[in-house]
């Protein structure tokens, strides 16, 4: 695998050297939308109440090969949060809302094709899962498990 992706980029390396290259700053705000579904356990019910909003900021190269075809490797650090709503009656966690606060790194490496003012992109994302802090460790009941890294497109 890492042999094809070097003879890859050693094969483009001709197209590099011809290529436009941009560089630039990405920020903005960001959700989820979550399915609301809860889960029971030992009595009590956790669901999701509410994803709020975010943020992420970070940087981009882009890469062009023609007018209209390019390349585009991003890094972007996301920080979300969402509210869980507890109702466990005689546990002591009844009808409260609880908070678990994600913080992550994305690299997607996105192919654009521009039409006019338009972009159309797509790509793979690597998800490097950086830390979160999360009241629900209250629980005894809970263990948060996150991967350190995942790919996606």
């Amino acid at each position: 695998m890492k042999k094809s992706v070097f003879f890859f980029l050693l094969a483009l390396t001709p197209f590099l050297l011809q290529a436009q290259f941009k560089i630039g700053l990405r920020g903005g705000l960001s959700t989820t939308d979550l399915n609301k579904e809860s889960v029971n356990t030992n009595g009590l019910e956790v669901a999701i109440k509410d994803a709020k909003y975010g943020y992420h900021f970070g940087a981009f190269a882009r890469v062009s090969f023609s007018e209209s075809i390019y390349v585009q490797p991003e890094l972007l650090f996301n920080s979300t949060s969402v509210d869980f709503e507890l109702e466990g009656f005689g546990t002591g966690f009844a009808d409260r809302v609880l908070t678990e606060k994600y913080q992550n790194l994305d690299i997607p490496l996105m192919v654009g094709y521009k039409i006019g003012l338009f972009r159309l992109e797509g790509g793979p994302v690597g998800h490097v899962h950086i830390r979160s802090k999360s009241d629900l460790n209250e629980l005894d009941v809970y263990e948060q498990r996150f991967d350190s890294f995942q790919l996606g497109y």
